[in-house]
């Protein structure tokens, strides 16, 4: 074999027609798969979610940052085209009107904040976009098939729904799929804080066999459980009751009476010499080092700097600003995530209306619209010099918030 073909079969792999027996396809001589599950069912995902109060809140947090400003939406300003309008009573609408109504009508200012929780517990998010906008249950996709083989499946791809939704199959172009995370060997599906909570590593040791560790999620419930039994049978102690000088029908008795006794502090009165010891385990600093950090550990994997500033073993009280700074970079990425698939589904809308997404380009804001300010000394100069109309001044005034009222009219 030639140094060029050994170099080529290094970086592209080398064709095996048996892998397409098992879910993959040859493109460019790269081998691609043709249908992807996702690494961890979302059933299992969600019922994390659902079943972990700090993980929810977590993921609640991060959502509530993404969304919670709301969102605007904007056409360029020199697309000014108005087109018949389909509803009735309406007779023209422009582009930014069209894709308000749209908005109106499918709730996505609303179905967005199910979209960002998504998207942090799970990393995907779908929509079945056929006349109007549902949300997809995450817990029914079942796997993702390539569309095309001559098209890599991180591109286009149909998917698969389970059992409990009729194994329909959503062929591309029937859903907006919003992702984040995603990597070459979780292509096409996103990847989000849950994930990475059930997902363990396994190793082999020095002796040949394969040695597994405990998930975080299941390493975190095992200590708490380990944690509340150690408080529930050795948090009042074990007590040594002795009276050396009692006799043994007297310690017979006092040892039905302590046995009986409740634990709000009952006395047992004696004339007989006795003593009391209380017997409590101590624990190792190992041990509390150890627990210090399996939970700074989860706290780091829920990504929330309100709980890994609090994590002492990671994080000093001067990287906080810092760790918030990185937080925005990705509230950044999420939302960007987000504005893609919107923009591109209202491209898609507008174009079905005539209009010209390309020339409309519309874009979705996070937040609230600046309102401009303007220098009233200023407007009315540029009036006086006619270098706005008498309009156009009014509207700017209005813009600032003056109170003006419609000549004619009182």
């Amino acid at each position: 074999m030639g140094r060029w073909q050994s170099l080529k079969e290094t970086i592209f792999g080398i064709p095996d027609p048996k892998d397409l027996k098992k879910g993959t396809v040859i493109i460019n001589r790269v081998r691609q798969l043709t249908w992807v599950r996702p690494a961890e069912t979302f059933k299992s995902q969600i019922d994390v979610f659902n079943e972990d109060a700090l993980v929810r809140q977590a993921c609640l947090r991060q959502a509530s940052e993404i969304i919670g400003a709301g969102f605007f939406t904007e056409i360029d300003e020199n697309y000014t085209v108005s087109l018949p309008c389909p509803i009735e009573g309406i007779e023209t609408w422009t582009a930014k009107e069209a894709i308000d109504y749209f908005n109106r009508i499918n709730r996505i200012d609303e179905r967005l904040l199910t979209v960002a929780i998504e998207l942090v517990a799970h990393g995907n998010s779908l929509w079945h976009i056929v006349d109007g906008v549902r949300p997809i249950p995450l817990e029914g996709v079942e796997y993702a098939k390539a569309r095309n083989k001559n098209v890599p499946i991180r591109d286009e791809y149909n998917i698969k729904l389970t059992a409990n939704y009729d194994n329909k199959i959503l062929k591309w172009g029937q859903f907006t799929h919003f992702r984040c995370n995603a990597t070459t060997t979780s292509l096409p599906f996103g990847q989000g804080i849950i994930l990475g909570l059930l997902k363990n590593y396994v190793w082999t040791d020095e002796d040949g066999d394969s040695v597994e560790s405990p998930t975080p999620m299941v390493l975190r419930h095992a200590t708490r459980r380990a944690m509340m039994m150690g408080f529930e049978k050795f948090s009042f102690g074990n007590e040594l009751w002795s009276f050396p000088e009692a006799s043994d029908p007297q310690i017979d008795k006092l040892n039905e009476q302590v046995k009986d006794m409740q634990q709000t502090g009952e006395r047992v009165v004696t004339n007989t010499k006795g003593d009391v010891k209380i017997a409590v385990p101590q624990r190792t600093t190992s041990y509390d080092e150890w627990l210090k950090a399996t939970q700074a550990e989860f706290n780091s994997l829920l990504e929330d700097p309100a709980l890994k500033i609090h994590t002492e073993t990671i994080f000093a009280k001067a990287t906080a600003e810092e760790e918030t700074k990185l937080f925005q970079k990705k509230i950044l990425a999420m939302q960007r995530a987000i504005k893609r698939e919107i923009e591109a589904l209202w491209c898609k809308c507008l174009k079905e209306w005539g209009f010209d997404p390309i020339a409309a380009k519309p874009r979705m804001n996070f937040g609230v619209p600046e309102i401009p300010e303007y220098k009233v000394e200023d407007v009315l100069k540029a009036a006086e010099q006619e270098i706005i109309s008498k309009d156009e001044a009014r509207q700017m005034l209005r813009e600032s918030r003056w109170k003006i009222v419609e000549e004619g009219k009182e």
